[in-house]
């Protein structure tokens, strides 16, 4: 077979970086690329920044209000804030970024005109699929969560999902997804499609910035409590954060009347605006609105440092594309030990600091609260966790090398 050598990867941004976990995937993935372009089987890494072109903005302008328009515009800020430049010289070295028009097809600035500028393109990964590209394609699907709780989303959603990540399978030259469950649930649910494509399911390999390490952040203004556990998720209704509430609840009737839950993350779910309103007040009724702390989205740095003050990580979720979702990837990553729910696709998580309960179910995360609680838990040491993240890092990078060979010699 022959080995890759001096592609060009272009990854368009679009549907990636309007949402914390996305761009955490961006860096995952640019983490491996970025060891590739060191073995010389990558030349250049292109990252491609959506902006809307002077036509479809007028657009969206005759169809939707102003305020909108400009809210849309403003996720490339999000962008520069909370991804470009942030202390990762090793990133800031390596990736070239460029802004596209990710509503137009053709035309300078499109995406196919990046892909004519360079040589031996790759676009990887991407979450729309273009024929008219002259190079490899590898799209990514996040999950199928519209298909396991289908009242969770309205219904064009559902039908535009489905379209969406049938032609990924139908026209890319291969897809890649977070988990072998995923994999496997692509296979059931799209079989036709997916006897077309070649889907390729990450293991779990969480990957730490080693700035995250020494994080000498002082967390003191939030004004914490002594003992308390952390859920780290934004307030969409299918990460569950009830149950952990309930569950801490019959720990205080128990007799641990000191610990609280601390929560990070944003509180809007635009499919249920009202969820995190019925949370508070789930919260007043249990009596816990003095032991439940709601921080909000914060800075990265600020988020690890809480977390590695806490008693474990609670990841209560019913559904994921990923083991464990982002925030036991950070948990894992920072030695941080974490309870979650016992869905299938976290049990592909094998690590001595990850912990299962009964998914909804508050008794049996309660038990696994107090069991940790009660048990002393000695941190990894940094060296060890680096040497851990290295093996990820050659894991992933190996992993992604088998997989651009393969779709690069088909």
């Amino acid at each position: 077979m022959k080995k890759l050598m001096n592609k060009t990867v272009i990854i368009p941004a679009i549907g990636f970086i309007n949402w914390n976990g996305g761009i955490d995937y961006l860096k995952f993935q640019i983490k491996f690329l970025i060891e590739l372009k060191k073995q010389n089987q990558v030349s250049r890494i292109l990252l491609l920044l959506p902006v809307e072109s002077f036509l479809g903005n007028f657009i969206r302008i005759i169809k939707n209000s102003i305020k909108f328009v400009l809210r849309m515009r403003l996720a490339k800020k999000t962008v520069f804030k909370y991804f470009l430049f942030i202390e990762d010289d090793e990133i800031n070295k390596a990736v070239e970024f460029f802004d596209y028009y990710y509503d137009k097809n053709i035309g300078k600035k499109s995406l196919l005109y990046y892909v004519k500028q360079c040589n031996d393109v790759i676009v990887f990964p991407t979450t729309k699929h273009l024929k008219n590209l002259s190079c490899k394609q590898i799209g990514y699907i996040p999950d199928l969560q519209h298909l396991h709780f289908p009242h969770f989303f309205p219904k064009y959603d559902k039908m535009a999902k489905n379209e969406l990540f049938k032609k990924i399978l139908s026209d890319c030259d291969a897809v890649i997804v977070n988990s072998q469950d995923t994999k496997q649930d692509l296979q059931k649910n799209y079989p036709e499609e997916s006897s077309k494509a070649k889907i390729f399911g990450y293991p779990f390999l969480p990957i730490a910035d080693i700035s995250l390490f020494n994080n000498l952040v002082d967390i003191a203004k939030y004004n914490l409590p002594e003992k308390y556990f952390i859920i780290s998720s934004q307030f969409w209704i299918h990460k569950d954060h009830l149950t952990a509430f309930k569950a801490l609840k019959i720990l205080h009737v128990k007799g641990y009347s000191k610990i609280h839950i601390v929560c990070t993350g944003s509180t809007n779910d635009h499919r249920f605006p009202n969820y995190f309103c019925d949370l508070k007040k789930s919260i007043k009724q249990l009596n816990l609105e003095e032991h439940i702390h709601f921080l909000g989205f914060i800075p990265k740095n600020e988020q690890i440092a809480i977390m590695k003050e806490a008693i474990a990580s609670i990841q209560p979720t019913l559904f994921e594309g990923g083991p464990g979702g982002g925030a036991t990837y950070d948990a894992v990553s920072y030695g941080i030990r974490a309870i979650i729910s016992d869905i299938k696709i976290n049990t592909e998580i094998v690590d001595e600091s990850v912990h299962f309960f009964e998914k909804q179910n508050p008794h049996s995360l309660s038990e696994m609260m107090e069991s940790a609680i009660n048990t002393f838990y000695e941190s990894p040491t940094i060296d060890m966790l680096l040497a851990r993240r290295e093996r990820n890092v050659q894991s992933g990078t190996n992993f992604l090398s088998n997989m651009f060979d393969d779709v690069v010699n088909t």
